[in-house]
């Protein structure tokens, strides 16, 4: 059986396979589960349910908050050491405070709930890796589940690129080394890496320690001296911080749309160029016909009338008169024939004329 296909059927095949294409491309791009929604409490850098304690000088990129505590138990902390807003549920707290009890109100509520989402998250990529020692690996996006504490003594690295996501369950407590460093490699994003943290302490950061990530602790955020955080501390009791460094992380940039392949333009048909009008030869008039030149008829010339000649009498010269006529006649005879001729000679030239 012959297969005909059409110009509309290769074009809606292309189409179908250029949109399969890029689906695939899309999901071979991001590895890793889906990122937790942090709602609105994804505007705070720091946000707390007990509390913030700082002993300076910290410099903190981004807004942070307190509730449903008051925000006097934001203390040591300047409002020039703030790049971002402080928010509080009560005009308590730092001088350039912003009182918001409701929106501080529902970012709390949203924290709680993205804890929840992360630690209910299943189907993990591996359990107890490293027994949760996971200092000197390089890990890959994924889920990662631990029933214990996890500890990074030395530098960890997360590679992937800036759409992969890594969530890691932790049931205990979170800490990493002083001075040691959780790496990013490929392009992975700091806003892509989530730690949910059980246990009855929290997470802490040692000194001078370099940490990425989003940190979503049952407990406490403790960050020792000059401990630097590329990502956010969300804490449902307390903060606190000892001249640190906190910034929010950079936000994957959106996954742009395919642009979709214009239909060809179809190509006009060419105008037809009209033909010129002719110009009507004017109908020639007939040429009359040329009369014919009619040669005038000459009318033969009329015989000349002869007078009758009088018989001369002869003399009788002695002839006898028989003989007499028969001369005569004979002369008559003869005369008659010259004028006949005479006549002839005439019309002929008459006519060569």
């Amino acid at each position: 059986m012959t297969q005909k296909f059409t110009k509309s059927s290769i074009i809606a095949a292309s189409v179908v396979s250029s949109l399969l294409g890029l689906t695939g491309l899309f999901m071979a791009s991001a590895a890793g589960p889906a990122p937790v929604d942090l709602l609105t409490a994804g505007n705070f850098v720091i946000l707390s349910k007990t509390g913030i304690t700082n002993i300076p000088t910290s410099a903190i990129t981004g807004n942070l908050g307190t509730s449903p505590i008051t925000g006097a138990s934001i203390t040591g902390l300047g409002c020039p050491e703030v790049t971002g807003t402080i928010y509080t549920v009560d005009a308590a707290g730092p001088a350039c405070r912003v009182v918001s009890p409701t929106s501080l109100t529902t970012a709390v509520s949203d924290m709680e709930a993205a804890y929840t989402n992360a630690a209910g998250r299943t189907g993990p990529t591996a359990t107890e890796l490293g027994a949760g020692n996971i200092g000197g690996l390089t890990i890959a996006p994924g889920l990662y589940k631990w029933s214990t504490n996890v500890t990074i003594p030395t530098n960890v690295t997360l590679s992937g690129s800036a759409s992969d996501v890594w969530i890691f369950q932790i049931s205990g407590d979170l800490t990493i080394a002083s001075a040691q460093q959780v790496v990013l490699a490929g392009g992975a994003l700091a806003s892509n890496v989530f730690w949910q943290v059980g246990g009855p302490t929290g997470a802490t950061l040692g000194t001078t320690s370099t940490f990425k990530g989003t940190i979503l602790s049952a407990k406490q955020v403790i960050m020792q001296t000059g401990a630097v955080l590329n990502g956010r501390a969300l804490a449902q009791t307390q903060v606190t911080m000892d001249g640190n460094t906190v910034s929010v992380p950079v936000a994957p940039a959106p996954a742009p749309a395919p642009t979709p392949t214009p239909a060809p333009t179809p190509t006009p048909a060419p105008t037809p160029t009209p033909a010129p009008t002719p110009t009507p030869t004017p109908t020639p008039a007939p040429t009359p016909a040329p009369t014919p030149v009619v040669a005038p008829v000459v009318a033969p010339a009329p015989a000349p009338v002869v007078a009758p000649v009088p018989t001369p009498s002869l003399p009788n010269a002695g002839i006898p008169p028989e003989e007499s006529d028969a001369l005569w006649n004979t002369f008559m005879l003869m005369g008659a024939l010259m004028l006949v001729s005479t006549s002839l000679v005439v019309v002929l030239k008459k006519r060569a004329i």
